[in-house]
């Protein structure tokens, strides 16, 4: 029956439910479908952002990226002044990065990231290449690439303007303060742009990268009390946003902190709650694998060499090697 009405008038039927369903308030995933076959892209557009956000919001990974794409093959056909306020072409970009980076792994991350990259630049928007540089970071050095990493968040330093304080300028510095943390080649600069980062977030209203500059600095502090508090704010912050790649952050971080205090069980503990979460939440590939080696190591230290190993025994085969060695 479809198929015998005129494209004119199915075009009109899809506009008509697509209203009867928004005024219904039905969620924008709904929307989408009847927007794009109604001819209307400035509103699939919006929709589409907007399940983008909600499926970010509760961690579907998989819906984050089929949003994402969507957003991206609409941008073009929607006038700069019919597009939501507020939205850019590199957020979707991002969001699928993270989101391909979490549930697949982190080359497969890289890979979408520069295949969408290449645009931004082609266009110069600077702006959206650095943003696009901030994540490709992210996901370079679980793969191994540390100076690769690092050359890409300075870029993303140079391409984001300072002022005023925005949440992509603010994300930036919390990835270079983290990678030069991990290096462990300046620790002094590496505390200066993650104070910075931390200040940026609060005045941009960025609650995710507050949490990663907290991760950091909670490694930083030399203070353990202080060290402690920050790790445990991160953590209750990355929780209430269901923020995986956070989550295991904080998590990480605060039990090697626990550990290296002879708290052992308390490490653990936070480490096997924090597996069975992230799990739920989709996380795979190198973040799952840091979890994992992470737990083992934890019952390593405390001289549960039975557990360790059957960590190991059971989750290698999974697919998690670069972790695990």
């Amino acid at each position: 029956v479809r198929d015998e009405i005129s494209h004119l008038r199915r075009s009109r039927l899809h506009r008509a439910a697509g209203e009867a369903l928004a005024a219904a308030g039905a969620s924008p995933d709904r929307l989408v479908y009847h927007w794009i076959e109604a001819s209307d892209h400035a509103m699939a557009l919006q929709a589409s952002v907007l399940a983008m956000r909600d499926a970010e919001a509760v961690a579907a990974q998989t819906a984050v990226v089929a949003h994402a794409d969507t957003v991206l093959e609409l941008w073009t056909e929607v006038d700069p002044g019919d597009r939501p306020p507020g939205v850019e072409r590199h957020h979707a970009i991002v969001a699928a990065g993270l989101a391909i980076g979490i549930s697949q792994g982190s080359l497969e991350g890289v890979e979408y990231l520069r295949s969408h990259r290449a645009q931004l630049e082609a266009a110069g928007d600077n702006r959206g290449v650095g943003v696009v540089l901030t994540e490709e970071a992210r996901h370079l050095h679980p793969l191994g690439r540390v100076d690769e990493a690092l050359a890409a968040a300075e870029r993303a330093i140079e391409l984001i303007p300072a002022e005023p304080p925005t949440p992509e300028r603010a994300r930036a510095e919390a990835q270079l303060g983290r990678l030069l943390m991990l290096s462990g080649s300046d620790a002094g600069r590496a505390i200066a742009i993650t104070g910075r980062a931390l200040e940026s977030a609060r005045a941009a209203g960025d609650p995710f990268t507050e949490t990663s500059a907290l991760a950091t600095m909670g490694v930083l502090a030399p203070d353990r009390a202080d060290a402690e508090a920050m790790l445990r704010k991160a953590l209750a912050m990355a929780t209430a946003q269901n923020a995986a790649f956070q989550i295991t952050r904080a998590r990480t971080n605060l039990s090697e902190l626990l550990a290296g205090q002879g708290r052992h069980d308390e490490a653990i503990e936070l480490m096997r709650q924090g597996l069975e979460l992230v799990t739920r939440l989709g996380v795979q590939g190198q973040s799952l694998g840091w979890m994992v080696a992470n737990l083992a190591l934890r019952s390593y230290e405390a001289g549960r060499w039975s557990e360790a190993l059957e960590i190991l025994d059971t989750t290698i085969p999974r697919g998690y090697p670069e972790a695990l060695q």
